[in-house]
C-alpha cells in the first residue's frame, strides 16, 4: 500500500511539474511579447 500512494504522489508531482513548465514557458513567451511592446513604446517617447 505505501508503494502504491509512493508511487500515485510521484505521478501527481510529475503532473504538476510539467504543468508548471508548460505555464512557465507560457509566461516566457508573454512576458517576451509583453517586453517588446515596452519597448517599442519606451523607444516612441524616446524619438518624441
Amino acid at each position: 500500500k505505501s508503494t502504491q500512494s509512493y508511487h500515485t504522489s510521484t505521478v501527481f508531482t510529475f503532473n504538476l511539474v510539467s504543468i508548471l513548465h508548460k505555464e512557465s514557458s507560457r509566461n516566457r513567451t508573454f512576458n517576451a511579447c509583453n517586453v517588446s511592446k515596452v519597448q517599442r513604446l519606451s523607444l516612441l517617447k524616446f524619438k518624441s
